[in-house]
């Protein structure tokens, strides 16, 4: 894991072929503040504030512990990376925004509290920049979806540095560790966990 002080360099990711899912920082520290019961209200009032003062990234360095060498990456390079053909920052707030209000719905549905589980994934495909979010009984599921970053974007990136595990269903390839596999060799499951 990297220290307090040092650069954030989009760690905690896992590499996919064509593209990479991650639970990184700002996904743990948007799970943190939209997570607890107490802080959600809060957080989603920061959200749709429209003045100035109302700092959603500084919200999750300071109530979500995104350390401030990751809160000035995300703020200063990662929200930029896209913005000349999206309107990124505006399209990642609205989504959180959104799924916020989604779980206060469902939670009120099903008479339990309703979680966020937050992923980044890009892909190769340079037209999206889009973030998918769908709601169940559980918990609500929000994606962002992105072209490739363009900070090396097909290097191997840093094991991922969470609990998440991801399990991919592919075509055989000798790549990552096996868990099961057609008879007939149609496809396999692979596991990338964290270390």
């Amino acid at each position: 894991m990297a220290g307090a002080d040092a650069p954030y360099k989009g760690e905690y990711t896992m590499s996919v072929g064509i593209g990479t899912i991650s639970k990184g920082l700002v996904q743990l520290a948007i799970e943190k503040v939209s997570n607890d019961k107490d802080q959600r209200e809060e957080f989603l009032q920061v959200l749709t504030a429209n003045n100035p003062t109302s700092d959603w990234i500084k919200y999750l360095g300071d109530k979500g512990g995104l350390p401030g060498n990751a809160e000035e990456y995300f703020r200063t390079e990662w929200l930029h990376f896209w913005s000349d053909s999206f309107p990124v920052e505006a399209i990642v707030r609205q989504s959180l925004i959104q799924a916020i209000e989604l779980a206060e719905r469902r939670s009120e549905t099903e008479g339990h509290f309703v979680a966020l589980d937050c992923y980044w994934l890009w892909t190769n495909d340079q037209s999206r920049f889009e973030v998918l979010i769908t709601v169940n009984a559980r918990q609500v599921t929000r994606i962002v979806l992105t072209p490739p970053p363009p900070t090396a974007p097909n290097n191997p990136r840093e094991p991922l540095n969470s609990q998440t595990e991801f399990y991919i269903v592919k075509p055989a390839s000798p790549v990552e560790e096996e868990v099961n596999r057609d008879e007939h060799g149609q496809w396999r499951i692979v596991r990338l966990r964290a270390p």
